[in-house]
């Protein structure tokens, strides 16, 4: 049997790019559908049909995960003003990373590069954190991060994985255990859009400002961090700051137009395996809006790291924990793949820049009919306050 012979295969597959890298006689490589995102394909010439690829997928093997009941919640932020402010939540997975640099490990988290791609990089030193700082929405390119940490963990090196909750059950299955010195954070996770649409977007606004994308920000504060804006940071150092409430990439992404395939019926993102698993409280009883960070506790390895990293956060444990059922095991998503079908054919016509004149217009009205139903209860809600 062979990796793409596993059941719904091109529906399930996430990528995580452990075939490829078990792969002895180097039979599997790479092709990308019509949205940019990567399967693996196999040249039946080189495979000697060992079935290694099919071991090591992570859709085939049993990794332990962590029961909802059982985990312990907190919501928290860092002490640091500037980690926080730079952070996409309140900046605890940034605060866990320099904890494990500060102990002699090393971190492996997603980077956007200058020809805005994501992909996994080693970070040795707290100054290299600033590449990995912040949310990609993008699917990150793992690349050789897995054969790394392997070496690495076998010379008893301290190691933290962020990723994707597939990304990391994909580690796992890669290693085939999980080892003692490896800590992994996972986050609440919505699916991953589109590369091309994406490329599609930077490619509309380079040729609109005739500038080239120096960087992207997908979760930037400048708005506040309840007001979740996108900005585009030119060549020349012109920026552009978009709403993501009307942006069209963003409304996109959050209306399920433009997800992997795998992303519509995800396990990995329901049943998370990871040590820890972090996202945004956006039920925080805090009154600023400079970001708090929900984070899970799901093993004995995740409850030892934030009682060591106490010292250098404001951390409030979580008591009622029935709010975050939800978000937590992926719930409160309807995900119809029928939509991402039918989005794809207009696309293909359209192209970015029409379909973004198109499906923009179509935001404005929507966020426009929701304040305006929502403006009664908010004036009600002042009248009573006064």
């Amino acid at each position: 049997m062979i990796i793409t012979q596993i059941k719904d295969f091109n529906l399930r597959c996430t990528f995580c790019g452990s075939c490829i890298l078990s792969c002895k006689k180097n039979a599997i490589s790479t092709k990308k559908d019509s949205l940019g995102f990567s399967y693996p394909t196999v040249d039946l010439t080189k495979c000697c049909d060992c079935s290694v690829c099919v071991s090591k997928c992570h859709l085939e093997n049993k990794i332990q995960t962590y029961s909802f009941e059982s985990i312990t919640c907190y919501e928290g932020y860092s002490n640091n003003n500037q980690i926080r402010s730079t952070s996409t939540s309140g900046g605890l997975a940034r605060t866990i990373s320099e904890y494990v640099i500060r102990n002699n490990g090393i971190v492996f988290g997603a980077s956007l590069d200058e020809n805005m791609n994501v992909k996994h990089v080693r970070c040795d030193t707290i100054e290299s954190l600033e590449r990995i700082s912040g949310s990609k929405y993008l699917q990150s390119d793992t690349n050789s991060s897995y054969s790394q940490i392997k070496k690495l963990l076998s010379e008893d090196k301290l190691i933290l994985f962020i990723g994707t909750p597939c990304q990391v059950r994909g580690l796992y299955s890669f290693l085939g255990k999980k080892p003692k010195h490896l800590i992994t954070i996972d986050f609440i996770c919505h699916g991953v859009p589109s590369k091309k649409v994406f490329a599609d977007m930077i490619k509309h606004v380079e040729t609109k400002e005739k500038r080239k994308v120096f960087t992207f920000y997908f979760r930037d504060k400048i708005n506040g961090w309840k007001n979740s804006t996108s900005t585009i940071v030119l060549s020349n150092g012109k920026k552009i700051h978009h709403l993501n409430q009307t942006f069209t990439f963003y409304r996109l992404f959050l209306d399920n137009y433009i997800l992997r395939n795998s992303c519509y019926s995800c396990s990995s993102a329901s049943e998370h395996c990871s040590d820890l698993t972090v996202g945004d409280y956006w039920s925080t009883q805090s009154k600023d809006d400079k970001g708090t960070s929900l984070i899970c506790c799901n093993s004995d390895v995740g409850i030892s790291i934030i009682e060591s990293i106490k010292p250098y956060v404001f951390i409030d444990p979580i008591i009622d924990k029935s709010k975050l059922i939800p978000c937590y095991t992926n719930h409160e998503l309807s995900y119809n793949i029928k939509n991402k079908d039918i989005f794809i054919k207009e696309y293909n016509k359209l192209g970015y820049k029409k379909y973004n004149r198109k499906y923009a217009r179509k935001i404005r009205r929507k966020v426009f009919i929701k304040k305006l139903v929502s403006l009664p209860r908010k004036i009600a809600k002042k009248l009573l306050t006064h």
